[in-house]
Protein backbone atom coordinates (compact mmCIF):
# COMPACT_ATOMS: atom_id res chain seq x y z
CA UNK A 1 0.00 0.00 0.00
CA UNK A 2 1.42 3.46 -0.87
CA UNK A 3 1.60 6.27 1.43
CA UNK A 4 -1.16 8.36 -0.05
CA UNK A 5 -3.63 4.76 0.32
CA UNK A 6 -2.28 4.70 3.56
CA UNK A 7 -2.99 8.05 4.43
CA UNK A 8 -6.86 7.83 3.49
CA UNK A 9 -7.01 4.79 5.91
CA UNK A 10 -5.86 7.05 8.80
CA UNK A 11 -7.99 9.42 7.97
CA UNK A 12 -10.85 7.66 7.31
CA UNK A 13 -10.68 5.70 10.48
CA UNK A 14 -9.65 8.74 12.34
CA UNK A 15 -12.85 10.19 11.23
CA UNK A 16 -14.73 7.42 12.33
CA UNK A 17 -13.71 7.22 15.86
CA UNK A 18 -14.29 11.60 16.20
CA UNK A 19 -17.58 10.98 14.82
CA UNK A 20 -18.05 8.20 17.36
CA UNK A 21 -16.68 10.37 20.41
CA UNK A 22 -18.62 13.56 19.37
CA UNK A 23 -22.19 11.30 18.96
CA UNK A 24 -21.39 9.76 22.87
CA UNK A 25 -20.63 13.57 24.19
CA UNK A 26 -23.91 14.70 22.28
CA UNK A 27 -25.87 11.49 23.97
CA UNK A 28 -24.80 12.66 27.38
CA UNK A 29 -25.38 15.88 26.84
CA UNK A 30 -29.33 15.22 26.08
CA UNK A 31 -29.00 16.60 22.70
CA UNK A 32 -31.93 15.66 21.72
CA UNK A 33 -33.37 18.00 19.26
CA UNK A 34 -34.01 16.56 16.56
CA UNK A 35 -33.64 19.66 14.27
CA UNK A 36 -29.87 20.13 15.17
CA UNK A 37 -28.55 17.15 13.83
CA UNK A 38 -26.51 16.19 16.74
CA UNK A 39 -24.81 20.12 16.74
CA UNK A 40 -24.56 21.26 20.30
CA UNK A 41 -25.67 24.98 20.20
CA UNK A 42 -23.70 27.82 21.61
CA UNK A 43 -23.99 31.46 22.63
CA UNK A 44 -22.24 32.37 19.64
CA UNK A 45 -24.76 31.24 17.15
CA UNK A 46 -26.72 35.15 17.44
CA UNK A 47 -23.58 36.63 15.78
CA UNK A 48 -22.90 34.00 13.38
CA UNK A 49 -25.75 32.13 12.52
CA UNK A 50 -28.26 34.90 12.44
CA UNK A 51 -26.60 37.35 10.27
CA UNK A 52 -27.37 34.97 7.00
CA UNK A 53 -31.08 34.01 8.48
CA UNK A 54 -31.35 38.46 8.84
CA UNK A 55 -29.64 38.41 5.05
CA UNK A 56 -31.71 36.06 3.00
CA UNK A 57 -35.01 37.72 4.91
CA UNK A 58 -34.52 41.21 5.09
CA UNK A 59 -31.54 42.22 2.68
CA UNK A 60 -29.52 43.18 5.80
CA UNK A 61 -26.32 41.48 7.04
CA UNK A 62 -27.02 42.24 10.87
CA UNK A 63 -27.53 40.54 13.80
CA UNK A 64 -30.22 41.02 16.54
CA UNK A 65 -28.56 42.85 18.96
CA UNK A 66 -28.92 46.62 20.06
CA UNK A 67 -26.53 48.83 18.63
CA UNK A 68 -24.39 49.59 15.70
CA UNK A 69 -22.09 46.92 16.23
CA UNK A 70 -25.05 43.84 15.18
CA UNK A 71 -24.41 44.81 11.33
CA UNK A 72 -20.43 44.10 12.37
CA UNK A 73 -19.56 42.17 14.94
CA UNK A 74 -18.68 38.75 13.86
CA UNK A 75 -16.72 38.30 10.41
CA UNK A 76 -18.65 37.18 7.54
CA UNK A 77 -16.78 33.66 6.62
CA UNK A 78 -18.60 31.08 8.81
CA UNK A 79 -22.11 32.71 8.46
CA UNK A 80 -21.57 32.68 4.86
CA UNK A 81 -20.78 28.53 4.79
CA UNK A 82 -24.30 29.03 6.75
CA UNK A 83 -26.14 30.72 4.26
CA UNK A 84 -24.93 28.67 1.21
CA UNK A 85 -26.17 25.85 3.35
CA UNK A 86 -29.38 27.33 4.07
CA UNK A 87 -29.91 28.26 0.14
CA UNK A 88 -29.04 24.51 -0.85
CA UNK A 89 -30.61 22.43 2.03
CA UNK A 90 -33.66 24.84 3.88
CA UNK A 91 -34.06 23.28 7.38
CA UNK A 92 -31.09 20.85 6.55
CA UNK A 93 -28.40 23.64 6.88
CA UNK A 94 -26.89 22.72 10.10
CA UNK A 95 -26.94 19.38 9.09
CA UNK A 96 -24.41 20.54 6.07
CA UNK A 97 -22.44 22.63 8.80
CA UNK A 98 -22.69 19.08 10.30
CA UNK A 99 -21.33 17.35 7.35
CA UNK A 100 -18.32 20.08 5.84
CA UNK A 101 -17.15 20.25 9.67
CA UNK A 102 -16.53 16.20 9.69
CA UNK A 103 -15.38 16.12 6.20
CA UNK A 104 -13.07 19.37 7.32
CA UNK A 105 -11.44 17.01 10.13
CA UNK A 106 -11.02 13.87 7.70
CA UNK A 107 -8.76 16.18 5.77
CA UNK A 108 -7.17 17.80 8.41
CA UNK A 109 -5.87 14.59 8.85
CA UNK A 110 -4.78 14.08 5.37
CA UNK A 111 -2.84 17.88 5.22
CA UNK A 112 -0.95 16.77 8.51
CA UNK A 113 0.68 14.04 6.12
CA UNK A 114 0.71 16.32 3.32
CA UNK A 115 2.56 18.89 5.57
CA UNK A 116 4.61 16.79 7.04
CA UNK A 117 6.20 14.93 3.95
CA UNK A 118 6.86 18.22 2.49
CA UNK A 119 8.66 19.25 5.03
CA UNK A 120 10.18 16.23 6.55
CA UNK A 121 10.50 13.38 3.25
CA UNK A 122 9.74 10.82 5.15
CA UNK A 123 6.90 8.25 4.70
CA UNK A 124 7.17 6.94 8.48
CA UNK A 125 7.25 10.13 10.29
CA UNK A 126 4.01 11.70 8.35
CA UNK A 127 2.04 8.88 8.99
CA UNK A 128 2.72 8.68 12.64
CA UNK A 129 1.70 12.29 12.36
CA UNK A 130 -1.22 11.47 11.10
CA UNK A 131 -1.96 8.92 12.86
CA UNK A 132 -1.75 10.86 16.47
CA UNK A 133 -4.35 13.43 14.52
CA UNK A 134 -6.29 11.05 14.05
CA UNK A 135 -5.88 8.82 17.56
CA UNK A 136 -6.43 11.95 19.63
CA UNK A 137 -9.87 13.35 21.07
CA UNK A 138 -8.36 16.49 21.22
CA UNK A 139 -8.01 17.11 17.76
CA UNK A 140 -11.59 16.94 16.69
CA UNK A 141 -13.31 18.50 19.87
CA UNK A 142 -15.08 21.32 17.89
CA UNK A 143 -16.42 19.46 15.33
CA UNK A 144 -20.26 19.33 16.27
CA UNK A 145 -20.46 22.89 17.57
CA UNK A 146 -21.10 25.84 15.68
CA UNK A 147 -17.90 27.61 15.99
CA UNK A 148 -15.17 28.73 13.52
CA UNK A 149 -12.99 25.87 15.74
CA UNK A 150 -15.07 23.24 13.87
CA UNK A 151 -13.33 24.49 10.72
CA UNK A 152 -10.39 26.68 11.54
CA UNK A 153 -7.86 23.86 11.84
CA UNK A 154 -8.60 22.17 8.35
CA UNK A 155 -8.52 26.05 6.76
CA UNK A 156 -5.23 26.54 8.32
CA UNK A 157 -3.65 23.44 7.63
CA UNK A 158 -5.27 23.99 3.65
CA UNK A 159 -3.78 27.80 3.60
CA UNK A 160 -0.21 26.14 5.08
CA UNK A 161 -0.21 23.13 2.43
CA UNK A 162 -0.94 25.26 -0.51
CA UNK A 163 1.73 27.81 0.47
CA UNK A 164 4.28 25.04 0.90
CA UNK A 165 2.99 23.48 -2.49
CA UNK A 166 2.89 26.66 -4.64
CA UNK A 167 5.72 27.49 -7.43
CA UNK A 168 5.46 30.12 -9.98
CA UNK A 169 4.06 27.75 -12.96
CA UNK A 170 0.80 26.92 -10.72
CA UNK A 171 -2.40 28.37 -10.74
CA UNK A 172 -2.30 30.67 -7.79
CA UNK A 173 -6.52 29.96 -7.04
CA UNK A 174 -5.61 27.53 -4.45
CA UNK A 175 -3.61 30.27 -2.16
CA UNK A 176 -5.91 32.79 -2.74
CA UNK A 177 -8.96 31.17 -1.98
CA UNK A 178 -7.33 29.37 1.03
CA UNK A 179 -6.37 33.09 2.52
CA UNK A 180 -9.55 34.70 2.17
CA UNK A 181 -11.50 31.77 3.67
CA UNK A 182 -8.87 31.59 6.61
CA UNK A 183 -8.98 35.82 7.29
CA UNK A 184 -12.92 35.64 6.74
CA UNK A 185 -13.58 32.72 9.40
CA UNK A 186 -10.86 33.28 11.75
CA UNK A 187 -9.27 36.84 11.55
CA UNK A 188 -7.10 36.14 14.05
CA UNK A 189 -5.21 34.17 11.74
CA UNK A 190 -4.31 36.94 9.85
CA UNK A 191 -0.52 36.49 11.48
CA UNK A 192 -0.05 33.37 9.48
CA UNK A 193 -0.43 34.58 5.82
CA UNK A 194 1.41 38.09 6.99
CA UNK A 195 4.71 35.42 8.41
CA UNK A 196 4.51 34.19 4.86
CA UNK A 197 4.76 37.19 2.92
CA UNK A 198 7.86 38.35 5.52
CA UNK A 199 9.08 34.76 4.38
CA UNK A 200 9.05 35.08 0.14
CA UNK A 201 9.69 38.96 0.47
CA UNK A 202 13.32 38.11 2.50
CA UNK A 203 13.64 35.36 -0.14
CA UNK A 204 13.20 37.57 -2.84
CA UNK A 205 10.16 35.49 -4.00
CA UNK A 206 8.24 38.25 -4.87
CA UNK A 207 5.30 36.84 -7.05
CA UNK A 208 3.87 33.94 -4.14
CA UNK A 209 4.23 36.68 -1.99
CA UNK A 210 1.66 39.11 -4.33
CA UNK A 211 -0.45 36.29 -4.66
CA UNK A 212 -0.84 35.88 -1.35
CA UNK A 213 -1.34 39.65 -0.34
CA UNK A 214 -4.15 39.01 -3.03
CA UNK A 215 -6.21 36.84 -0.55
CA UNK A 216 -6.63 39.65 1.80
CA UNK A 217 -8.50 41.80 -0.94
CA UNK A 218 -12.24 40.16 0.42
CA UNK A 219 -11.60 41.20 4.33
CA UNK A 220 -10.12 44.49 4.07
CA UNK A 221 -13.65 45.19 2.08
CA UNK A 222 -15.07 43.89 4.83
CA UNK A 223 -13.66 46.12 7.21
CA UNK A 224 -14.26 49.08 4.72
CA UNK A 225 -17.76 48.13 5.12
CA UNK A 226 -17.45 47.86 8.85
CA UNK A 227 -15.64 51.80 8.70
CA UNK A 228 -18.50 52.66 6.65
CA UNK A 229 -20.93 51.88 9.24
CA UNK A 230 -19.25 52.93 12.58
CA UNK A 231 -16.74 55.70 11.65
CA UNK A 232 -14.10 54.18 13.70
CA UNK A 233 -10.97 51.46 12.26
CA UNK A 234 -12.22 47.94 13.57
CA UNK A 235 -10.34 45.59 15.22
CA UNK A 236 -9.63 41.93 14.44
CA UNK A 237 -12.40 41.23 17.51
CA UNK A 238 -14.73 43.56 16.90
CA UNK A 239 -17.36 41.96 18.92
CA UNK A 240 -15.36 44.03 21.48
CA UNK A 241 -16.04 47.70 20.05
CA UNK A 242 -16.77 50.06 22.39
CA UNK A 243 -20.06 50.94 20.28
CA UNK A 244 -20.83 47.67 21.20
CA UNK A 245 -24.46 47.92 23.73
CA UNK A 246 -24.37 43.84 24.76
CA UNK A 247 -22.63 42.54 27.59
CA UNK A 248 -18.95 41.98 25.06
CA UNK A 249 -17.94 45.41 25.13
CA UNK A 250 -13.78 45.75 26.41
CA UNK A 251 -14.52 45.63 29.81
CA UNK A 252 -16.00 42.26 29.38
CA UNK A 253 -12.69 41.70 27.14
CA UNK A 254 -10.27 42.70 30.16
CA UNK A 255 -11.86 40.83 32.24
CA UNK A 256 -11.64 37.39 29.84
CA UNK A 257 -7.95 38.39 30.03
CA UNK A 258 -7.61 38.64 33.49
CA UNK A 259 -9.42 35.18 33.95
CA UNK A 260 -7.27 33.53 31.84
CA UNK A 261 -4.32 34.35 34.54
CA UNK A 262 -5.89 31.19 36.36
CA UNK A 263 -8.75 29.64 33.81
CA UNK A 264 -8.48 27.49 30.81
CA UNK A 265 -12.31 26.55 31.31
CA UNK A 266 -14.95 29.11 29.67
CA UNK A 267 -17.59 28.18 31.58
CA UNK A 268 -16.56 29.03 34.87
CA UNK A 269 -15.78 32.57 33.69
CA UNK A 270 -18.91 32.60 32.27
CA UNK A 271 -20.24 31.77 35.42
CA UNK A 272 -18.89 34.18 37.52
CA UNK A 273 -19.65 37.44 35.16
CA UNK A 274 -23.16 35.85 35.06
CA UNK A 275 -23.24 36.28 39.00
CA UNK A 276 -21.41 39.91 38.92
CA UNK A 277 -24.57 40.92 36.56
CA UNK A 278 -27.13 39.76 39.14
CA UNK A 279 -25.31 41.37 41.86
CA UNK A 280 -23.96 38.40 43.57
CA UNK A 281 -20.62 38.69 43.75
CA UNK A 282 -19.60 36.67 46.63
CA UNK A 283 -20.77 33.73 44.27
CA UNK A 284 -18.43 34.58 41.75
CA UNK A 285 -15.42 34.72 43.99
CA UNK A 286 -15.67 31.60 44.41
CA UNK A 287 -14.51 31.18 40.77
CA UNK A 288 -11.15 32.85 41.88
CA UNK A 289 -8.70 30.93 43.80
CA UNK A 290 -8.36 32.17 47.31
CA UNK A 291 -5.25 33.40 46.61
CA UNK A 292 -5.99 35.90 44.32
CA UNK A 293 -9.24 37.22 46.06
CA UNK A 294 -7.36 40.36 47.91
CA UNK A 295 -6.11 41.69 44.25
CA UNK A 296 -9.34 40.35 42.33
CA UNK A 297 -12.25 41.49 44.82
CA UNK A 298 -11.70 45.08 44.40
CA UNK A 299 -11.61 44.37 40.33
CA UNK A 300 -14.86 42.58 40.44
CA UNK A 301 -16.66 45.51 42.73
CA UNK A 302 -15.36 47.91 40.07
CA UNK A 303 -16.78 45.66 36.98
CA UNK A 304 -20.24 45.16 39.17
CA UNK A 305 -20.73 48.84 39.38
CA UNK A 306 -19.60 49.25 35.48
CA UNK A 307 -22.60 46.77 34.43
CA UNK A 308 -24.96 47.77 36.68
Amino acid sequence: MNFNKKLIVIAFVGTILAIFWQELNTYYLQNTDSNRFGMIQTADEASYLVPPINYLSEGIWADNSDGITRFYQRPPGYGSIYMICTLILGKYALLGIKTIQILGYFFSILLIGKISILLLPKQKTALTAALITALLPMYSGFMYYTLTEGITPVLTLWTIYSYLNFNPSKKPFAVIIATSLLILVRPQMILLPFLFIAYHLLKREKKLALVISIGFIPFALWQLRTFSISNEIPGLHSIYSSKNNTLFRPTHEAMTNLFRIWESDGEQFHAAIAAIKNNRLDEALLEVPIEFHAEVKPILVEYERVLN
